[in-house]
């Protein structure tokens, strides 16, 4: 038994996940730098330990189907909304191409990893240098500089920052469980934080979590929090969007990248 619920709230994804041997209510914003969770054995639940939490962020009719979870009596809840969200993110990910050359550059010499530079300029504050631009970002609140150190444009995105690459003075985000690009304006082109076609793919149940570029591919790591489906990798396009796709194996959380 593996289920998962989310709801987002502001900058904050509020989420419970439940497995055969304990239920886990927590919350981030948008990175693990942030996450903060509590757990309680099925019996310590069912006898209302962390029930009130669960109440005031999800709702009555949540916290009765998590209950009927963890007693058995909500068997696999077919149609439910979660469910109906977790085969999206499985359509959408065998809607992708396939690209197996994502796993040789995951751990390939010269690949950049955009975790490294967090913190770089004190603090969660977080400077990056492109060809003639730089971010500077702090949980997801910056500004874009120019050649001598101008300021360009502020940038805000949702929740905090935890990875940065650059690509011919674009940046790629990591943020919120999300990737968004940033263009030499200043401009946000893309994020998937606003959804893929018309559903939101990436939460705390299907997160991002972590972002790399070998050369001029640039590319993202995902892990379901369930641990239910594999890992993988994701290619992302120059501006924006993912291109194609990695899948791991299951006992593989980090597919090489990392």
């Amino acid at each position: 038994m593996s289920r998962s619920w989310e709801r987002r709230r502001g900058a904050w994804v509020h989420y419970v996940h439940v497995d055969d041997h304990q239920v886990v209510v927590g919350s981030h914003a948008g990175s693990g730098h942030t996450d903060n969770a509590t757990t309680a054995s099925h019996a310590e639940f069912l006898a209302g330990r962390h029930a009130e939490l669960v109440r005031g962020e999800h709702g009555d009719a949540v916290l009765a189907e998590i209950r009927a979870t963890v007693t058995g009596t909500a068997a696999a809840w077919p149609g439910s909304p979660r469910q109906l969200q977790e085969q999206r993110r499985l359509d959408f990910l065998a809607s992708l191409p396939e690209a197996p050359d994502l796993a040789v550059m995951a751990t390939a010499e010269g690949t950049v990893d955009g975790g490294s530079a967090y913190g770089n300029d004190g603090g969660c504050r977080t400077r990056v240098a492109s060809d003639s631009r730089t971010l500077v970002i702090d949980q997801g609140v910056g500004e874009l500089l120019d050649s001598d150190g101008r300021p360009i444009a502020d940038i805000r995105l949702e929740g905090g920052s935890s990875a940065v690459v650059d690509l011919e003075d674009h940046f790629f985000v990591e943020h919120f469980d999300n990737v968004a690009v940033i263009g030499p304006d200043g401009a946000v082109l893309w994020d998937s934080y606003e959804g893929v076609g018309d559903h939101i793919i990436f939460g705390s149940q299907l997160r991002i979590t972590g972002l790399y570029r070998h050369g001029r591919t640039v590319f993202a790591r995902y892990r379901w929090f369930s641990g239910e489906h594999p890992p993988g990798l994701l290619e992302l396009g120059p501006r924006g969007g993912f291109v194609g796709v990695a899948i791991g194996r299951r006992d593989d959380p980090d597919t090489g990248a990392g």
